[in-house]
């Protein structure tokens, strides 16, 4: 008894979905065109988006260096020096990962615009 009802339960669900599923398959067919070039446009948006944030990485690295070599500066005796050290080099290399990081987004950023340049000159012709 139990397995007879759970299956009518599935054909009956099954049923429902369909005429739902092709309902919205009709529902895109009727949307407009997208906006030409709206790809490119959204991916130089994010690539710009992902660049400003890079930058505030980059800046919170250089400020962490920054704090670092004045703590070396200012440490009183060898360990403090020999902790300012590690301090340093540790933040440097974060910086040094950041920059990369930088210059890889700007590189994307860069391919982004003219990709959107192109299909603009595509568009315009």
């Amino acid at each position: 008894m139990k397995l007879t009802v759970r299956a009518l339960g599935i054909v009956a669900a099954a049923a429902l979905s369909v005429p739902a599923v092709s309902m919205t398959a009709h529902a895109d067919d009727t949307d407009p065109a997208p906006a030409p070039c709206a790809t490119q446009q959204a991916q130089v948006d994010d690539a710009t988006a992902a660049l400003a944030r890079v930058q505030a990485v980059f800046a919170r690295q250089k400020a962490h260096v920054r704090h670092a070599r004045a703590d070396l500066r200012h440490a009183d005796n060898r360990a403090e020096r020999r902790a300012a050290r590690a301090e340093l080099a540790q933040a440097k290399a974060k910086k040094e990962h950041v920059a990369k990081e930088k210059t890889a987004q700007q590189v994307r950023l860069a391919k982004a615009t003219e990709r959107l340049d192109a299909c603009m000159a595509a568009q315009g012709s």
